[in-house]
């Protein structure tokens, strides 16, 4: 397991500003601007039900929870008195740590303005994903294209009465940045006074890293069933796409990519419950399995699930969905993965 001290930022080494969010004084999500759903690799869909912390380092959640503390009123130690940048970690798509250095903006009617930026000498620790013993292939610069990507409407979570789309507001600072997309403040069923253990919770958290092995476990299964035009998607627990690979857009008739294209195949599919079903399986207990997709007009094709370790949780595992042809569902190789963690 490698270690990583976090140093306070300076500004010396705090360079442009590459993206804004607004979250409350708990972490939870109000607001994100084009740009950091373009840094994150990740829609705002993805969002939903997500936390700042959760995508922060474990060893590194610590300080960001107490940054964000300092916002709340009545705090001991208020924000501007003692506002000094830190740098830390965002974990995003393609198994990733994104170096940053986070400051806090604004604190208005309980929503925390964040500034990310660019961090303007290398670290001294290069080590990208947790107990990868300091592989540099995962360490990831980053940088901002200067034309923004659309951004849809976030849905805000709610108790299953109604669900309602979350309106487009202002950025609040990035001068670049159009528009913000909103979220809901708390997800639904979350206790907002809930208080976060900076103890024994996190220490249990860090003791779920995983092991130095992880990594490359996780590219031999993607490697086991095909390569980078395979079309293929990860799948956590709570049922988000954490990954997408391939040419989904060929088994698309609108050239649509990813999560939607793999969702449209099943509402069509003639094994749709199978295939869900051994969705679940593979979660319960690591076991691989293979379904014919049969969809009418589709050349035959098979959707091979397979277990692959999550890449920041020990004990845990998501599902790599593929969609395959006869050929290389017999070409595909078996990749050992130990089974989930008894909850």
């Amino acid at each position: 397991m490698f270690a990583f001290t976090m140093d306070e930022a300076t500004n010396e080494n705090q360079g442009a500003v590459l993206a804004t969010i607004t979250t409350n004084t708990h972490g939870w999500f109000q607001a994100v601007s084009p740009q950091f759903l373009e840094l994150i690799g990740q829609p705002v869909e993805a969002l939903a039900g997500i936390n700042l912390l959760d995508l922060v380092h474990p060893l590194q959640t610590a300080v960001v929870r107490g940054m964000l503390a300092r916002c709340e009123p009545g705090s001991a130690i208020w924000w501007p008195t003692a506002n000094q940048p830190v740098r830390t970690r965002l974990f995003a798509a393609d198994d990733r740590w994104i170096s940053l250095v986070v400051a806090i903006d604004q604190v208005v009617d309980g929503g925390v303005t964040l500034t990310l930026s660019a961090i303007t000498e290398p670290e001294a620790e290069t080590s990208g994903r947790p107990g990868s013993g300091g592989s540099a292939a995962a360490h990831f610069e980053p940088t901002i294209s200067s034309v923004a990507p659309a951004v849809s409407p976030a849905e805000a979570v709610d108790s299953g009465e109604h669900t309602t789309a979350a309106p487009v507001v202002a950025a609040p600072v990035l001068p670049a940045a159009t528009t913000a997309t909103s979220l809901p403040a708390t997800p639904a069923g979350v206790d907002e006074d809930l208080p976060h253990d900076d103890s024994d919770a996190h220490m249990a958290y860090v003791a779920m890293m995983p092991a130095d092995t992880i990594p490359e476990l996780r590219d031999a299964v993607r490697e086991s069933i095909g390569d980078r035009t395979t079309p293929m998607l990860e799948i956590d627990i709570d049922g988000r796409t954490t990954f997408v690979q391939g040419a989904w857009s060929e088994l698309s008739a609108d050239g649509a990519g990813g999560a939607d294209v793999f969702e449209d195949l099943l509402a069509q599919s003639e094994r749709a419950d199978e295939i869900l079903g051994g969705l679940a399986t593979v979660f319960e207990t690591g076991q691989p399995c293979d379904f014919e997709l049969g969809v009418a007009g589709l050349a035959p094709r098979w959707v091979r699930l397979l277990p692959i370790p999550s890449p920041h949780l020990a004990g845990v595992v998501h599902v790599l969905a593929a969609v395959v042809t006869d050929s290389q569902l017999t070409d595909a190789t078996t990749v050992p993965v130990d089974p989930p963690s008894p909850k």
